[in-house]
């Protein structure tokens, strides 16, 4: 009755999942977040499979009807960039050629009450056991509206998550190859960074002032690329993980640089070429949002065509020597309110590899 409508979150396929991690017996080979899986979409892959990974993904337009319609989603699909299984060249995890291991994914996911968002921007929206309404139409005398109570938070049905494989079979012969012969499969490591903005951060630059923080960056192997991405408390609270610009629909810095052993490894830029020219010139699709790319490879473009896991462009994060992220700060705008903070996600995608030997797998640090 209140005109407020209430919806899981944009993407919520994605942001369903706090933690993923892929394990060889006790061993983590990869992990991640949905978080960043949802950047990474937004980033990667063709402009026309972007369409077909929204709609799967339950991402949506942020209107209310698309808000509302997203408290039912239908059948939702999350592929996973597992080893093996990371592009359409890939030819699949090795698993023949480690037939001694047992390989699971741990999945922990994130509580209701942090999934549900509301289109007036509440914090944490509890829509359950409350009185809603069903307007049938939008224009009178058609438009009837038929209230009911929603069901208690006790009654809401549990989750149902399946997991889908793609097992390919082969004969005999090429099954003793497979636990004969050596292999080796390349594949794309992310190490996740967060960082926190306080007050104090904020204080100068609110003031009319200039505000430079530095976040030293963590990661290993050889890194293509840097990914990152600002989110302003105030939108966390809302349950508005999707949300990555300030409220005046503008960038959360003004410009970026990267210094390695205390030496400018990338110049301070401004957004516009970390976010517009970097995707234009070395991916096929820009989801148009505040995601931002350092990009060391030729890139993806369908017209240049490279294996990605050929290196051809890298900076080895292994031995990096203190790479350090220099970031001179914006007014975040007045919609964090009181609390002048953000949350800063910065994504080092390193490249490793993993071998079978017919026996037993293992991940190797690095490759040349």
């Amino acid at each position: 009755m209140s005109g407020v409508s209430y919806g899981y979150t944009q993407a919520i396929a994605y942001f369903l999942f706090e933690n993923i991690q892929f394990y060889q017996d006790n061993i983590l080979l990869q992990e991640f977040s949905g978080d960043t899986l949802w950047a990474m979409s937004k980033i990667s892959g063709t402009y026309a499979k972007s369409f077909i990974t929204m709609d799967e993904a339950g991402d949506h337009d942020g209107t209310l009807q698309s808000i509302q319609k997203n408290a039912t989603p239908p059948q939702l699909r999350l592929e996973l960039p597992l080893i093996g299984c990371q592009g359409p060249d890939d030819n699949g995890f090795p698993q023949r050629g480690a037939l001694r291991h047992t390989y699971r994914l741990r999945c922990k996911l994130r509580k209701l009450e942090d999934l549900v968002e509301a289109s007036d921007r509440r914090q944490k929206p509890t829509p359950w056991n409350i009185q809603m309404t069903i307007q049938t139409s939008s224009t009178p005398p058609e438009a009837t509206h038929t209230p009911f109570n929603t069901i208690p938070r006790e009654k809401i049905q549990p989750l149902q998550l399946q997991l889908e494989t793609t097992q390919v079979y082969v004969e005999r012969d090429m099954q003793k190859s497979l636990e004969r012969i050596p292999l080796k499969v390349r594949f794309s490591r992310l190490f996740e960074n967060t960082f926190t903005q306080s007050e104090l951060d904020y204080t100068s630059v609110l003031a009319g002032g200039v505000s430079t923080v530095k976040r030293r960056i963590d990661g290993r192997h050889p890194a293509s690329r840097l990914i990152w991405y600002f989110r302003s408390t105030a939108d966390i609270l809302a349950n508005r993980l999707y949300s990555v610009s300030t409220s005046a629909n503008k960038p959360y810095f003004n410009t970026v640089s990267l210094t390695i052993a205390a030496k400018t490894r990338e110049s301070p830029l401004e957004p516009f070429v970390w976010r517009d020219l970097m995707n234009y010139a070395k991916e096929d699709t820009d989801s148009g949002l505040e995601i931002y790319t350092m990009n060391w490879t030729l890139g993806d473009m369908p017209a240049l065509r490279f294996d990605i896991k050929d290196a051809t462009g890298a900076v080895n994060f292994t031995t990096a020597d203190k790479p350090t992220f220099y970031i001179d700060l914006a007014n975040p705008g007045s919609a964090i309110n009181t609390s002048h903070t953000s949350q800063l996600n910065v994504i080092e995608e390193g490249w490793s590899e993993y071998n079978t030997d017919g026996n037993g797998g293992a991940e190797l640090f690095s490759f040349n």
